[in-house]
């Protein structure tokens, strides 16, 4: 039931749906660029397929894009199937009632489908909007909590990403992620039941 994000990573990569996925000579140099920027460890080797696999899934989620036409080909086909591969993981897990495993293999369905990592802001989503310095500010000083940001005024976001001109699109992204209030009491009925009541 205990497994690191390495470990459960790499037991997607595992899955028998990659098998015919193989590395041509020609991409190692571009998939070893890319395993240096991979924010988990890569054990596999580059030049075997279940490594490559995990080096494009996790470049995927991290939005840094191969350039070779055989890898980004690759890399969607891995993206759709790891997808699915881990909603599946995840049903197994909750009906055998692994809670922790259950919650990681959730938090990876979600970086997959979202291609933002769960140890990530959630303003990475508008990468496209800020720079990269700007949003590695914003890491920074906040992690990936957004309530932080969201007492500050525009010049304070400013100032917090050393460019003045950021802190009102920052403000105006911050706007527009959604927010939600929950507020959760837990009673156990059996030893195997819980009554959850959720105020939203």
């Amino acid at each position: 039931e205990q497994m690191t994000d390495l470990a459960v990573l790499s037991l997607v990569c595992k899955a028998s749906e990659f098998d015919q996925i193989r590395v041509r000579p020609e991409e190692t140099k571009e998939l070893e660029d890319l395993r240096k920027k991979c924010p988990i460890e890569v054990k596999q080797l580059s030049d075997e397929s279940e490594g490559k696999v995990n080096i494009l899934l996790q470049s995927q989620i991290s939005r840094q894009r191969p350039n070779s036409f055989t890898l980004i080909s690759d890399a969607n086909y891995i993206a759709q199937n790891a997808g699915r591969i881990t909603r599946a993981l995840f049903e197994i897990s909750l009906s055998k009632g692994w809670s922790s495993l259950s919650s990681q293999l959730l938090e990876l369905s979600k970086a997959i489908e979202n291609c933002l990592w769960w140890f990530q802001n959630p303003i990475r989503q508008f990468s496209g909007e800020l720079s990269p310095s700007v949003l590695e500010r914003i890491e920074e000083s906040s992690g990936n909590e957004i309530t932080f940001l969201e007492g500050m005024e525009a010049k304070e976001l400013g100032r917090l990403c050393h460019n003045l001109k950021s802190g009102e699109k920052v403000l105006y992204l911050l706007d527009r992620l959604p927010k939600l209030n929950i507020d959760a009491t837990i009673q156990p009925v059996t030893r195997s039941i819980l009554r959850v009541t959720l105020v939203i």
